[in-house]
């Protein structure tokens, strides 16, 4: 085996209960977050605002057709925009030549700059957008962070680093659930249980 493939190989430990538990109240928060942010999506597709279910495949898709539709409406705006820039300095010279002719010149009309709105608007058919070839897989060989960041930092946590990073008093809560069948936990079992140094902002903001 290659030293490359050596240092890439996942680290094996071993979980305890209380471990297992935490993470798995870790991901339902996580669930949860990643749920709302698809509402919070949802919100902003007009072609959903008459749905009475929702499901994340039609969120999806419908996600997909607006950023499409978008992008042409902003790439044609620009171009409309770009094609009156033009002419506007086409008059302005043809203005500025009769006014420097006329029988007392008359000091050049300038025109007024770009807004910072319509410039971006006009940068939106140059923007570089991603091509993932591998999908889900590794698209950066030479890159190793991404999107999967939060797997590697799952995968590279110890036991003793899942106990270290527990809140006081999640050994005891986490010994008084039952996972099997999974339980309904309350709030108080919710935040004494969750791993503050492994939440996004979202997750904190249901934890606590």
């Amino acid at each position: 085996m290659s030293g490359a493939s050596a240092s890439r190989r996942k680290r094996v430990r071993t979980w305890t209960s209380e471990e297992r538990a935490a993470h798995r109240v870790f991901e339902k928060c996580r669930r949860e977050a990643f749920n709302d942010s698809m509402i919070q999506l949802a919100r902003h597709i007009p072609s959903l605002a008459g749905t009475r279910r929702l499901n994340k495949h039609m969120i999806v898709d419908h996600s997909i057709a607006r950023h499409e539709s978008q992008r042409r409406l902003c790439i044609a705006a620009a171009r409309s925009a770009q094609a009156l820039i033009t002419e506007r300095d086409e008059l302005l010279a043809e203005v500025n030549q009769w006014r420097s002719a006329s029988a007392v010149p008359l000091p050049p009309r300038e025109a007024a700059p770009v807004g910072q709105q319509l410039h971006e608007l006009m940068t939106v058919e140059g923007e570089t957008t991603g091509r993932f070839p591998n999908g889900f897989g590794d698209n950066a060989p030479e890159n190793d962070s991404g999107d999967d960041q939060y797997q590697e930092e799952i995968d590279g946590v110890s036991a003793e680093e899942w106990s270290a990073n527990a809140l006081p008093g999640a050994e005891e809560a986490l010994l008084s659930i039952d996972y099997l069948p999974p339980p309904t936990l309350s709030q108080d079992d919710v935040s004494a249980t969750c791993l503050p140094t492994m939440f996004d902002s979202q997750c904190l903001r249901k934890c606590y």
